[in-house]
């Protein structure tokens, strides 16, 4: 699929002459360049993989001890991303969702299409630890 914007092909084609197709997104590439140093900082993608790992196991103790369920039967299947924890019938997770941001400033993703209204999803992926989940 051809690209529109900042297409590689693009720029190894006119960086031997010291142009550039387009005028690049700079503060993505400064995003990229911060975000680099700080995978690197934090020991390469072993390191991050682990983290994001433990915090996933985390959540699943978190919501286990909660008395839900994760939409995830199978472990094996389970993100290290993302979790999605069922609510109980006659639950509506979207309130659930509203009143964590309206009472305690915290972001939870609503269910989408099907299970829009029966479940929320924690993401525990990229910038953050253990105070911050």
């Amino acid at each position: 699929l051809k690209r529109v914007y900042y297409d590689f092909a693009d720029m190894l084609r006119t960086n031997p002459s010291g142009n550039v197709p387009y005028t690049p997104c700079l503060s993505l590439l400064y995003g990229l360049r911060e975000s680099i140093k700080m995978w690197k900082e934090e020991g390469g993608m072993e390191a991050v993989a682990a983290r994001h790992h433990r915090l996933a196991e985390g959540v699943r103790q978190a919501v286990d001890g909660w008395g839900l369920k994760l939409l995830c039967k199978n472990p094996r299947w389970r993100s290290d991303s993302l979790t999605v924890v069922e609510v109980p019938e006659g639950v509506d997770s979207n309130k659930i969702v509203k009143n964590a941001y309206a009472k305690y400033d915290l972001s939870l993703g609503i269910g989408l299409a099907s299970i829009n209204g029966k479940v929320f999803r924690i993401g525990h992926l990229g910038n953050m630890n253990e105070l911050m989940l």
